[in-house]
This record gives C-alpha cells, sequence and structure tokens, in this order.
C-alpha cells in the first residue's frame, strides 16, 4: 500500500502549518468527488510537526467501480517532503521509511464485494492476501455504493520515524479516526470528466510563436493526438517533457503525436520560460497556448492533464491526471484501431521503462494464460533475437523473442525465474534475475546499448 501520493493539500497544509487565522473554519472540506469521499478534517488535524497526506483518490481500474482514498502520516515536516528527490533512492528510501498509515477508505459499487476487491488487489501486487478481510469495517453505503474503512498494524510501522516525537503525533492522530469519519460525508463517486467523453473540440488558438492554429486542423493530422496541458511552473510537467518527446518519436508509426498546451501560455513571462524548459528537454513536437475558454472546455483540477484527441477533434475516454508515462502507452493502444494484440501489450508494458529499474517494476501480472517476457532497448523499440531463460525448481526452457520483443512461456502457474541467457550483440549482457510468482505475468527487460 506504500506509494508515492498526490500531495494534493499542499498549499492548503502551508497555512495549517503556519497557524489558522481566527476567522478559519473548524474544519477544512477534502472533496474527493472521483471516490465519492469528502473529509472534513479540524485544522488541528494539520496542525503537525509531520505531515498528513491525502491521496487525490481514484479508481483502482478503469471501469472497475472500485475505488481508494489514503490518508498517511509522514515523519517529516511539509518543506522536507517537498524537497525531497524522486530520482533519488536515497530520498525515496528516506520517505517510505517515514510513511506510516493512517487509515484507507474503499469503496465498492453496487454489487461490488469484499470478495471482488481482494480478488482484484491480489492479481494486481502479484501476491494472495494483500489485504486482510477481519480489519475491513463498513461505514457508510449510499446509492448502492458500500464504503469500508480499513486499518492495518501491516502499514502502520513507525520503526523508521526519526525521532519519537513523530511516534507520538502518529498515535494521536490515529486516535482520531472516529472523529474524522463521524464528520465525513459519503457520496456517489462521480467522475467531473464523465460526459466528456465523445464530446467534440471547437477553438482556435496560436502557437508560441504566434502563429493560428485551430483545433480542426490540429487533430485532423493524426489518428490520435495526446494533448498533454501543462504549466511553466509545474515541477512534474516539466519533468516528464523528455519522456514525452521520446513517446511522441514512438508513436508517430502509428499516426499519433504528442501536442503541449501551455495553461499560462497567456502570459508573455511564462511563455518564455516555457521556451527555455523546453529546449532544455529536447523536445520538438507542437506546443500551444490556451485558447481563451481553456477552462470552460478542459475544466482542469491538476498538471499535468493528458486527453486523448480523435481525428475527428473529439475526446476519447477520460484523460489522464498527472504524470503517468506507462499509462499514456496503455490508454493509446486501447484507442488505435487494429493495433496487433501482441504489439499493443509491448507498447502498453515498455512505455516509460528504463534500464535499472526494481524487479518488482518490471514484473507485471496480466490475464493472458501465460508468462510473457518483453525485451526492450533503451529507446523503447522491441529487440529481436534475445535468448530468454525460463526456469522452475527442476528444469529450465529457452525462447528467442520475436520481431515484438517477446518470448511467451506457456506453463502452469507456479514460482519460475527468468533471466536474459544471451543478447544480440549491438547490447551489452543483462544480468538482472527476475523472480515470479505462481500468478501469470509479464516480464519487462530493458538492454542497454554497447
Amino acid at each position: 500500500m506504500k506509494k508515492i501520493l498526490s500531495l494534493v493539500l499542499a498549499v492548503l497544509m502551508l497555512t495549517a502549518l503556519t497557524g489558522v487565522p481566527a476567522f478559519a473554519e473548524e474544519t477544512m472540506p477534502v472533496a474527493l468527488n472521483e471516490t465519492g469521499v469528502t473529509l472534513n478534517i479540524p485544522y488541528s488535524y494539520l496542525n503537525t510537526s509531520g505531515y498528513v497526506s491525502v491521496s487525490d483518490g481514484s479508481e483502482l481500474a478503469p471501469g472497475l467501480d472500485m475505488y481508494c482514498t489514503e490518508v498517511n502520516y509522514l515523519a517529516m515536516p511539509y518543506d522536507a517532503v517537498e524537497e525531497l528527490d524522486p530520482n533519488s533512492e536515497e530520498d525515496m528510501q528516506r520517505y517510505f521509511n517515514s510513511m506510516a498509515s493512517l487509515f484507507v477508505i474503499f469503496s465498492l459499487g453496487p454489487g461490488k464485494t469484499v470478495g471482488d476487491l481482494c480478488s482484484y488487489l491480489d492479481s494486481a501486487y502479484g501476491q494472495e492476501g494483500v489485504i486482510d478481510t477481519s480489519r475491513l469495517t463498513q461505514i457508510a453505503e449510499v446509492d448502492g455504493y458500500t464504503f469500508y474503512l480499513y486499518q492495518d498494524p501491516l502499514y502502520q510501522d513507525t520503526s523508521g520515524f526519526p525521532d519519537p516525537e513523530y511516534e507520538a503525533e502518529y498515535e494521536e492522530l490515529l486516535s482520531r479516526t472516529d472523529e474524522i469519519l463521524e464528520l465525513s460525508d459519503f457520496s456517489r463517486p462521480r467522475d467531473h470528466f464523465e460526459n466528456m467523453t465523445g464530446s467534440g473540440l471547437d477553438f482556435v488558438t496560436t502557437d508560441l510563436d504566434g502563429n493560428m492554429i485551430s483545433s480542426k486542423d490540429l487533430f485532423a493530422q493524426h489518428e490520435v493526438t495526446l494533448l498533454n496541458v501543462w504549466a511553466s511552473w509545474c515541477g512534474p510537467c516539466q519533468d516528464e517533457l523528455p519522456e514525452l518527446e521520446a513517446i511522441n518519436n514512438r508513436i508517430a508509426a502509428d499516426d499519433c503525436a504528442v501536442v503541449g498546451l501551455l495553461y499560462d501560455g497567456d502570459e508573455d513571462e511564462a511563455v518564455e520560460a516555457a521556451r527555455q524548459v523546453l529546449q532544455a528537454s529536447g523536445v520538438t513536437y507542437l506546443v500551444i497556448r490556451p485558447p481563451e475558454n481553456v477552462d470552460e472546455i478542459f475544466d482542469i483540477q491538476c498538471y499535468p492533464t493528458t486527453f486523448y484527441i480523435s481525428r475527428d477533434g473529439k475526446f476519447l475516454g477520460e484523460p489522464t491526471e498527472g504524470a503517468d508515462v506507462d499509462e499514456y502507452g496503455y490508454r493509446l493502444d486501447q484507442y488505435l484501431s487494429g493495433a496487433d494484440s501482441s504489439q499493443s501489450v509491448y507498447r502498453t508494458r515498455t512505455a516509460g521503462i528504463t534500464a535499472g529499474y526494481g524487479t518488482e517494476k518490471n514484473v507485471m501480472p496480466n490475464d493472458a494464460g501465460a508468462y510473457r517476457v518483453f525485451v526492450a532497448d533503451e529507446k523503447g523499440d522491441p529487440v529481436q533475437g534475445a535468448a530468454v531463460q525460463f526456469c522452475s525448481d527442476s528444469q529450465c526452457m529457452m525462447a528467442k523473442t520475436d520481431e515484438n520483443g517477446m518470448a511467451v512461456f506457456e506453463v502452469e502457474p507456479g514460482s519460475y525465474s527468468v533471466h536474459i541467457l544471451k543478447v544480440p550483440s549491438d547490447y551489452e549482457k543483462h544480468l538482472t534475475e527476475y523472480r515470479l510468482s505462481d500468478t501469470y505475468s509479464d516480464v519487462v527487460v530493458v538492454l542497454n546499448f554497447k
């Protein structure tokens, strides 16, 4: 359950940590509409030495109708959290060591059961018993949706806290869980983008150089356009620009493209700042300024947000909120008409994967009824002819990757290990061994060029 969360309370937390004005409300509402949960949090709950982090709340998987809201405590001040480098292994270890769960709320749709929730989580995490059902407590039922509180000592480990002061504060916050729930409101989960799918776009704007652009002409150029809305002041937006450039180059063969929309591009100062960032990031794809009615068109609540637009200028499904390169590849595959299934899976699995990731990030459960190994190079292109060794405790098999960089092993589920026995001459040897559980999985391996 421990994962990096969206720090949606950033601005409000600064207010809480520096003192609450006399005229402030006693509670701060945090409306997580997508999960149907509104937390009315007392300011004293937030006025802490450590940091209370509320996830933005999300559906566990598209169309699943099961949702999750997490509230965690970090044993460090908010300013220290802001200074952490997500690319630093040391910083991320410090982050996870300092985190402990306060509570989780699961929202289950009509007809969904605790068994459905457990089955999904076990499959997603590749292991059984991800949650202890004895610790699930029903707290509300509204419009057919059932809400459960989840608290588990497994995720309440404070051994990594740097100071006993934080432990005492965490225990105090834990003791107030019932108070928070008493103040909270529950409703049917609502997605503010739910009526967007299939609606059309019609606007006129300019690129950063002032050249006129109409949405009709813009989107007619490609089968699917990934419209990435970002802002010059947004750190995560800037961090993903090089990856978006790589995606744009990779999807050109599928008649798709990335287009950036600079949300604060109506300000010349922001445009100049964006130019410098774009140049430093090596971005060559088109970036446009916002149309006058940008808020009415897109209803953006976080940055970046990426929309998927068809050739006839219509929204394809819901957008991706936040920087999520893997999600871009997955969603694009869904919308590409006539895409070969094996190649589709390949693009999904390799989007955004880079060498050096831990093996747990390279192994993902599938529903294909087989173990599949995808081998790619640093550019994300498939590697054909890599020899993959697939071993159980008693025997080993070997297969070479096909033109899609894939090797398939149709065996009974069990405990296996995978490693690359031999690579084509252009690549360095890959020594990592991947351990697989008794769940059918996809393994992504990225080879480095010599």
